[in-house]
């Protein structure tokens, strides 16, 4: 019973957090949009997808990680934090002597080093962010999402409404948007004292590499996915790119409502792991959830 009612707050925490960040971004993103032309819109969108593609190796996958292995109870939270957080440097530090190169292609115009920025702020803020709802404080989760979206919008309406900075403005409206939301984390929730370079475990960075490693491909593959979409639809004439964003807006939706659910439902399954009865109540939980979500799709379709 105290797993459900844990798995139910953290549930409607994670609801109320998205929709408030959801609804701010959908009042003061179309503001500041409404300076930008299409080419820098195309450019702002490239340079965003590239970012998440960054994220995904340059962090070697490390962030599911440090969520599973700091949810174990007889876990090194510090050493798990801080491996996670060393990957993700080292990473990025390695990736931004390649920069000036990026630099040469045409399409990023010269913001490599902006583009090594963004990855590395935002794979920041997702370590912290998800380490801290390891540490099931889903308030300061939810809270540090909300940072985010309210410092990207109104300084991405500053930069470029007000300073006329086009496609930089955005992209440093993104980049301190989650530092933010990381310094709130950081210092919010205490997580400098998680920070350690001392490894009692040898085989931890090898045991978080296993877990990681493997969610590289699927990872990559739901990017490859998302973009193909686009650069088809962008490529072929008798396609129109606003009924592809009409079509996609309800199964993005129901995935947000899902994802708000699986991020509960993920700190009471591994949490609860070894209590007794978790079998049944993870069974019961799992058929609920599907029926919810066959009757939802069912009534999307029809």
């Amino acid at each position: 019973m105290a797993g459900t009612n844990k798995l139910t707050r953290h549930a409607l925490l994670f609801t109320v957090g998205g929709v408030l960040t959801k609804l701010i971004l959908f009042i003061f993103v179309p503001l500041f949009t409404y300076y930008l032309t299409l080419e820098q819109t195309g450019t702002i969108d490239l340079l965003v997808n590239a970012s998440d593609l960054l994220m995904i190796f340059l962090s070697l996958g490390i962030t599911e990680a440090v969520f599973r292995m700091s949810m174990e109870k007889a876990s090194n939270k510090k050493a798990v934090y801080s491996i996670g957080l060393i990957i993700t440097t080292v990473g990025h530090l390695i990736f931004l002597c390649f920069a000036p190169l990026i630099n040469q292609i045409s399409q990023i115009q010269g913001f490599g080093y902006l583009l090594v920025a963004m990855s590395f702020m935002a794979q920041f803020t997702d370590i912290s962010r998800t380490f801290t709802r390891s540490l099931e404080k889903v308030g300061s989760h939810v809270i540090g999402d909300i940072i985010y979206a309210l410092t990207f919008s109104l300084v991405s309406i500053l930069f470029i409404m007000v300073f006329h900075m086009g496609v930089t403005g955005y992209l440093l409206a993104f980049i301190i948007g989650h530092i933010a939301e990381s310094t709130y984390l950081f210092l919010g929730c205490h997580l400098y004292q998680y920070l350690t370079f001392h490894f009692e475990k040898k085989g931890l960075l090898k045991k978080m590499l296993r877990y990681s490693l493997p969610m590289i491909i699927p990872a990559t593959s739901w990017w490859i996915i998302n973009m193909s979409n686009k650069v088809i639809i962008q490529t072929d004439p008798t396609l129109e790119m606003g009924f592809y964003s009409f079509a996609t807006k309800v199964p993005i939706y129901l995935a947000a409502v899902y994802s708000f659910f699986a991020m509960s439902w993920s700190i009471t399954s591994i949490g609860d792991y070894e209590d007794h009865g978790f079998d049944d109540r993870y069974t019961k939980v799992y058929q609920f959830i599907n029926i919810v979500f066959l009757v939802l799709t069912s009534l999307v379709i029809t």
